[in-house]
């Protein structure tokens, strides 16, 4: 019908000179942020560096945000009004705080319907009101709500729908036309909210990529944490990094990282929704398969050096493709070489012909080549310039590139490239159970026990099961009903080991003394609640907290030593702090490698814990067998781990044959 009308009005001669028509603008969802601190300057630079930096510091994904208008909060603090692109909006879902550099704001959704405060009606602002004077939100009459003295209230609002339609069921009045109760008010909030845009994640989402060769530096590798652009990448390709003693430098520990052997290339995953599985690794190439909401795809990164000849690399590179199989490839490396097809001709050391195994390779396989001949050479230094780093794909993903772009740096003389990739979201997780607080689910059981109360003897008298399949769904029905007629209570979680009831009470206490001394405006009686609000701060901050957390942590040193005095000081020491579990391709029985993640932890699982019968026992099995059968009450009584390196100090009892037989086991070298 809507398309009609407006297809209608385009259409008409006269209408179509003096009107137009279009599909209303969906509403975009609105977040309410608490406390902003006003900044000198312009309000649009103002309100540009607040939303730059908010969307850096959460890592936002790509979206419009902008600042709707502000509202007055406590002191000389305000209330920001953001407008979101859905797809921000589904990322914050589920919290109720934003990081803002070292700080954070707390926010929550917004969306509340506008209000005159004149007149008190929807849909304007006082500003534009033609209302002759100001109306009372306690009562029908013409006077301001400060000079009201008539109760008990009724809301002018409803009151008028009253009138006005008759014939419907009547609504309440007993409140203020402001309150959050009022029918129409919940009517309008719930309308806006069925117009905004869905606040779901998006079918589709960017995958953020860094590539670039670091020059083996130290101040390049540990600043690439902190890089950005526009938003912090999901996925680094790094040649030549900082590796000392073969261990990565500068990355976090939560980081999935996959290196070569010879430490010239490495993949790390910074993203922690982003699954990575090792497929191949070898001297100068890195395969890895990353997944993420059902969508994968196969990353490879190499690194050739000048001082190996390019036919052998290109082999290596060919050999990994092939054992691969994967109709979704990306390949991005230092190629060491330059050719027109990725870049301009340019005059530099490097023969022209040295490329011609490369652009075999990728002509052989129809590889597509990212690079833009127009951009910024890859390569800079002050005596030459050229394009050596080159992104590549099969053509199953020419489709889905995004942007490539090429960024000089000062940290190495290879300039750091950062390209993006559509990728397509498939089924949604299935969420969990929903948390419910106290009074929701008594609500709920009243809910059920109404019902059953109503229909318990249609029950009794029930003879096929068709009717009581129906009996069931009228219950399901009724139940969901319930539930949908509010939202779950949020049930707070400690997150602290330490954090207990006379923190809580304390937290409360000082809250309500902060909020007294806000709520005082006689400069002569503020001193007293702001000394009582600073004493308890002071105490709830540096006393609670700080003992507690020390205790706590005292605790967990005792118990750690007390297993083994050694292990927590020799793990910091020798930096052998378990970092993130990265699963790679395992052989098979058949000789066969695995190619996913499952088929990895399937055959890991088949030979770490065979069928317990002795016939299929291997010898190393049977040997691990017996040593355990001849432990005594005595031996077993100190932990085993600490015999697994011969290098870290002992201190139980365990025998010296013993030791030596679960060393030559394989099972403490962690052999399957």
């Amino acid at each position: 019908m809507a398309r009609n009308l407006e297809e209608a009005i385009i259409t008409h001669q006269e209408l179509s000179r003096c009107c137009n028509s279009r599909a209303p603008t969906p509403r975009h969802p609105q977040v309410l942020i608490y406390d902003v601190p006003d900044s000198p300057g312009e309000k649009s630079e103002v309100e540009a560096a607040f939303i730059d930096k908010l969307r850096v510091t959460n890592n936002l994904p790509t979206g419009h945000i902008r600042v709707v208008f502000r509202r007055s909060g406590r002191g000389s603090f305000h209330h920001w009004v953001l407008a979101l692109d859905p797809a921000i909006f589904a990322q914050l879902k589920g919290s109720n705080r934003l990081h803002w550099g070292f700080g954070s704001f707390r926010f929550r959704e917004y969306c509340e319907p506008q209000q005159c405060f004149k007149c008190y009606r929807f849909g304007h602002v006082r500003s534009t009101c033609s209302a002759p004077r100001v109306l009372c939100s306690r009562c029908l009459g013409d006077h301001p709500h400060t000079d009201c003295t008539k109760t008990p209230v009724t809301c002018r609002n409803c009151h008028a729908f009253n009138l006005r339609n008759k014939s419907a069921p009547r609504l309440p009045t007993a409140h203020t036309a402001v309150s959050t109760k009022c029918t129409l008010f919940v009517n309008v909030r719930n309308f806006l909210r069925k117009c905004s845009m869905p606040s779901r994640p998006p079918n589709f989402f960017a995958w953020l990529f860094f590539q670039g060769n670091l020059g083996r530096s130290q101040a390049g590798t540990q600043e690439l944490p902190n890089l950005t652009f526009g938003r912090y990448p999901d996925v680094y390709i790094v040649q030549e990094p900082y590796i000392p003693k073969g261990k990565s430098f500068g990355l976090p520990l939560k980081w999935r990282t996959a290196k070569s052997h010879t430490g010239t290339v490495l993949i790390s995953v910074r993203h922690p929704a982003i699954a990575m599985l090792v497929r191949t690794i070898t001297d100068h190439v890195v395969a890895v398969d990353l997944s993420r909401s059902g969508d994968q795809i196969t990353v490879v990164a190499f690194y050739f050096p000048p001082s190996i000849a390019q036919s052998c690399l290109v082999r290596e590179l060919e050999g990994v493709c092939d054992s691969l199989g994967a109709t979704f490839l990306l390949l991005a490396g230092d190629a060491n070489v330059r050719n027109s097809l990725w870049g301009p001709a340019v005059q530099d050391h490097r023969h022209h012909d040295e490329g011609g195994p490369l652009i075999d390779f990728i002509l052989a396989r129809n590889l597509y080549i990212w690079n833009d001949s127009a951009s910024l050479p890859t390569f800079e230094t002050d005596r030459a310039q050229s394009l050596i780093d080159i992104t590549l794909s099969s053509q199953s993903l020419v489709p889905r590139k995004g942007r490539w772009e090429v960024s000089r740096t000062i940290i190495s003389d290879h300039n750091f490239i950062s390209f993006s990739l559509t990728g397509s979201a498939g089924d949604t997780p299935a969420s969990g159970p929903p948390r419910l607080g106290y009074s929701r689910l008594l609500s709920l059981a009243k809910e059920a026990a109404e019902f059953y109360a109503v229909h318990a003897p249609e029950l009794h008298s029930l003879t096929s099961k068709a009717s009581l399949e129906a009996w069931i769904l009228g219950l399901e029905n009724s139940l969901h009903t319930a539930f949908s007629s509010g939202t779950a209570s949020r049930v707070s979680l400690p997150t602290v080991p330490w954090w207990d009831g006379e923190l809580e009470s304390q937290r409360k206490k000082t809250r309500a003394l902060r909020a007294r001394f806000q709520r005082c405006r006689n400069q002569m009686e503020r001193p007293l609640p702001r000394q009582l609000y600073k004493r308890e701060a002071a105490r709830y901050k540096y006393l609670l907290i700080k003992l507690k957390s020390r205790r706590c942590l005292e605790i967990f040193c005792s118990e750690i030593s007390r297993v083994h005095p050694f292990q927590l000081p020799y793990k910091l020491a020798a930096h052998k702090i378990r970092t993130a579990t990265i699963m790679q391709s395992v052989q098979r029985d058949d000789g066969t490698f695995s190619t996913s993640m499952e088929e990895t932890v399937n055959t890991i699982v088949a030979r770490l814990f065979p069928l317990d019968h002795s016939s299929s026992e291997t010898f190393e099995q049977r040997e691990v067998r017996r040593i355990v059968a001849e432990y005594n009450s005595l031996e077993m009584a100190p932990p085993l781990f600490p015999m697994g390196n011969p290098g870290s100090p002992r201190t139980n009892g365990a025998s010296e044959g013993s030791r030596v037989g679960w060393n030559n086991s394989g099972y403490s070298k962690g052999h399957t």
